[in-house]
Formats: C-alpha cells, sequence, structure tokens
C-alpha cells in the first residue's frame, strides 16, 4: 500500500535575475527572506527583526538599495520615504537558478546532475558488472507502472493528540500512522537526527523512537543498509512501514523488486531536500556564536502558532536560538 501525504520542504540556496545569474551575499539573502515573508516593508521596519546589537539603518539602506539595482527588489514612493518590495518570487528565485546552473554546468542535463552529485564508490575488484545498480536507480529508471485517476482521491485530517500535532511539521498524520502500525508490531522505518546532527534512516519496532523520528528533517538522509534490512524483515513475515521522500519510496520498490502484501509505504510532496555539507557547516557557525553543542533541532517549532512558525536550535549550555520564519 502506498499513501502520499501533502507538506512542504524548502530551499537554503539560490541566486538569480532573469536569465543573467546574479550572486548575493548572505547578508541579502537574508534580507531577500523578510520581503518573501513579510512582503512590502520600510527598511526602519527591518531594523525590528533584528537583535541587538542591530545593525545600522544606513548599512540596511545600502544593501535594499543594492538588491533594487539586481533586480531583486523595486520601491513605492510615500512622501520622502520609500517602500520596498519583491519582485522576484522565491519560488521563481530558486527555479530559475536551478536552470541556469543545469544549463551552465551540466548541458540541460538534469541526470548529469544528480551524478555529480551523488558519486558511488564501486570496488572494481568485486563489480560483476551486471548492470544491477542502474537497474535500481530511481532518478535512471523511472517509475513505469504509475495508476492515475481521472479525478484525485484527497483525504484531509489531523492528529486529535494535542501534544502530537504541536510536536509534529504539519497534522500529526505520519505519528498516527505510525502508532497504528504499532498495534499490529510493525516495524517502522523513517529518518533521525544522528549526534553529528546529520540524518539516518533507521528500522525500529520500538515506539518509543516515535518522537525522534517525527518531524520532518528537511535534509538527506543516509539509508545505508536499510534496503537490505527491509527486505530481511518482509521476507521473515513481518509488517513493515516505511516513510520517505518520493525518490527514497520508488527506489525501495525498485530495490525489492516485487510487491509485498505485508508493506505500506508513505512519503510527501518534495521540493528537494538540502544538502548535509551545507546544513553542518551552518550548524558549526551557531555553535561557535552560542558556544555550546547543540542538542536539539526543530525546523518547524510551534511555539508561536500555526501561522508564525519558526526555527529552534536548543544548546547545551541551556541557550536557545530562534528565527521566525
Amino acid at each position: 500500500m502506498k499513501i502520499s501525504l501533502v507538506t512542504k520542504s524548502f530551499s537554503l540556496f539560490a541566486v538569480i535575475k532573469r536569465k543573467i545569474m546574479k550572486t548575493l551575499t548572505a547578508k541579502e539573502e537574508e534580507i531577500m527572506g523578510y520581503f518573501w515573508d513579510k512582503g512590502p516593508l520600510f527598511v526602519k521596519q527591518l531594523l525590528d527583526f533584528y537583535d541587538e546589537p542591530r545593525p545600522h539603518f544606513n548599512t540596511l539602506s545600502t544593501i535594499v538599495r543594492g538588491l533594487e539595482e539586481k533586480g531583486f527588489l523595486s520601491h513605492e514612493t510615500f512622501g520622502n520615504t520609500y517602500q520596498y518590495y519583491a519582485v522576484v518570487s522565491r519560488d521563481d528565485f530558486k527555479k530559475k537558478t536551478l536552470k541556469g546552473v543545469i544549463s551552465k554546468y551540466f548541458n540541460n542535463s538534469y541526470l548529469g546532475a544528480v551524478s555529480s552529485l551523488v558519486k558511488e564508490e564501486i570496488d572494481k575488484d568485486k563489480c560483476t558488472d551486471c548492470g544491477m545498480c542502474e537497474k535500481v536507480c530511481p532518478i535512471i529508471e523511472q517509475a513505469s507502472h504509475i495508476e492515475r485517476y481521472d479525478i484525485p482521491k484527497v483525504f484531509a485530517a489531523y492528529a486529535k493528540n494535542d501534544a502530537i500535532r504541536i510536536d509534529s511539521t504539519s497534522g500529526g498524520i505520519f505519528s498516527m500512522l505510525a502508532l497504528a502500525m504499532y498495534d499490529k508490531a510493525a516495524y517502522i522505518g523513517g529518518a533521525i537526527y544522528n549526534q553529528d546532527h546529520t540524518v539516518l534512516h533507521i528500522l525500529s519496532n520500538d515506539p518509543d523512537m516515535l518522537p525522534q523520528i517525527r518531524s520532518s528533517k528537511y535534509l538527506q538522509s543516509s539509508m545505508e543498509d536499510k534496503y537490505d534490512n527491509i527486505r530481511k524483515r518482509l521476507k521473515d513475515g513481518e509488517e513493515v512501514f516505511f516513510c520517505g521522500t518520493p525518490c527514497q519510496v520508488h527506489a525501495l520498490y525498485k530495490f525489492l523488486r516485487k510487491e509485498y502484501a505485508n508493506l505500506t509505504t508513505c512519503d510527501f510532496i518534495c521540493r528537494g531536500v538540502n544538502s548535509p555539507k551545507v546544513f553542518l557547516s551552518y550548524m558549526n557557525m551557531l555553535e561557535r556564536q552560542y558556544g555550546a553543542k547543540a542538542t536539539k533541532i526543530k525546523f518547524k517549532a510551534k511555539q508561536w502558532g500555526w501561522h508564525n512558525f519558526s526555527m529552534r536550535v536548543n544548546f547545551a549550555n541551556g541557550k536557545e536560538y530562534c528565527k521566525d520564519r
């Protein structure tokens, strides 16, 4: 059985101006984020988004004017002051950047881009040239048997348990599905954080692991030995519930090469996962700033409500980083 959940993802990077690629500094990207999230703003309003010590008004004004020159912002005049607004949407910004990079560096080949990012280490002494790695690759071998409906079948739901719903990225549906599968003594496959802030998929029948699996991680997770473990459990007659990105779910089916009645999979609408290397660099920066190791990461904390998500990072020294998204 295959289940798809609707959720959201985000991307940390991308830089464009129409067909000409423009580079933005970290500060420029940060300021564009405020315009994308908040809408039209006066420069003085930007100051309210910063903690002390705040940047100088003239510094922000110079950066905003630079963004207008690059074609990312425009303005309306109100008396003797300007209100700025974004003229490049966040989605267009990401899409055109990706398209430009693939066109410039990969000869318009998305497969070439993926191949350059995912480098397999092959032991030439053990390789038999059977071609199996290519046959099960979800990028090279696209899904062939897809059942499509004239009218989509859509169901809306959320967890009634307040604690689960608040701790979840969206409505907590994954947790409710997992709890139902635990009742069948199933093994649950999902992503958790490692101590070094990378993400790893696990396969466990321990309900105490659910809080770690719950909530989106927004990073590429390691699938090392998980497909083998899932196949072993399935052949032993165990129930398995696997949740992952669409490409991970598709790869699992390609790997198994047959349908299993005791396998239930759940994916979600994904707009791409972020680079672990970039995220680790970001976490290293935060740990230096706060002087301690991060102990908890939450990409969509709901302490401020559903309509005001924030990213929160807790540190071993009791400090907390909170960024309004």
